[in-house]
C-alpha cells in the first residue's frame, strides 16, 4: 500500500505525470504476467528516475521515513512553528503552534475575509499527535478543550481554531474562522 499512496500523492500534487505513471504501471503488469521480471524493474526504475527529474525531488515522501510524534519526545515540541518555506495563509494565526512534524498540505480561504481551512499531514500515532499538538498550544497561551478524541478546539481571546484529526488519513485539518 505505501507504493500505491506514493503514486496518489505523486499524481495528484503533479497531474502531468499521470500518463507516465500509468503507462509504467501498465508495462509492469504485462511485464510481470509474461515472466519477465528485467522488464518490469527497468519500467518501475525509469518511472520513478521520470518522476524524480520531473519534481526534482523523491515521490511525495515515498523514499523518505518520518519518526512519529511519540517518537521524539519532548524535543519535536520546541519547535512551534512550520518553517516559512510552507506557505501558510497571510490570516493564519502567527501566534498558533504548528510542531515541526506537521507538514503543510494546503489552505483554502479568501484572503481577506471567512472562514479559513487548513490541512496538514504527519507522520506516527494519531494519539501522539493530538496530545502533542494540544500540549503545544497550552504552553502558548491557548485554551484547549477536548470535546471528541478526534476534535480539539484552541481559544485565545475572541478567536478560536477547530482542530479535526483523520485518523486512517494521518492528517489535520484546522478550521479558522473569520473574527469578525
Amino acid at each position: 500500500m505505501g507504493v500505491l499512496g506514493a503514486v496518489v500523492r505523486t499524481t495528484q500534487t503533479y497531474p502531468a505525470l499521470l500518463p507516465v505513471i500509468l503507462l509504467t504501471v501498465c508495462v509492469a503488469i504485462w511485464a510481470r504476467r509474461k515472466r519477465r521480471f528485467w522488464l518490469m524493474g527497468v519500467s518501475v526504475a525509469l518511472s520513478a528516475l521520470f518522476v524524480f527529474f520531473y519534481t526534482g525531488r523523491a515521490p511525495a515522501g515515498a523514499m523518505e521515513i518520518r519518526p512519529g510524534p511519540g517518537e521524539h519526545g519532548s524535543e519535536i515540541l520546541l519547535e512551534d512553528h512550520v518553517h516559512a518555506s510552507h506557505h501558510l495563509h497571510a490570516r493564519f494565526p502567527e501566534d498558533f503552534p504548528i510542531p515541526a512534524f506537521f507538514h503543510h498540505e494546503h489552505t483554502q480561504g479568501d484572503a481577506r475575509h471567512g472562514s479559513l481551512t487548513v490541512r496538514f499531514r504527519f507522520a506516527g500515532s494519531p494519539d501522539d499527535a493530538v496530545r502533542d499538538l494540544a500540549e503545544v498550544g497550552r504552553r502558548n497561551g491557548w485554551q484547549v478543550e477536548r470535546p471528541a478524541p478526534h476534535r480539539l478546539v484552541f481559544r485565545k481571546g475572541v478567536r478560536s481554531v477547530r482542530a479535526w484529526f483523520g485518523f486512517p488519513g494521518h492528517s489535520l485539518v484546522l478550521d479558522i474562522p473569520d473574527p469578525r
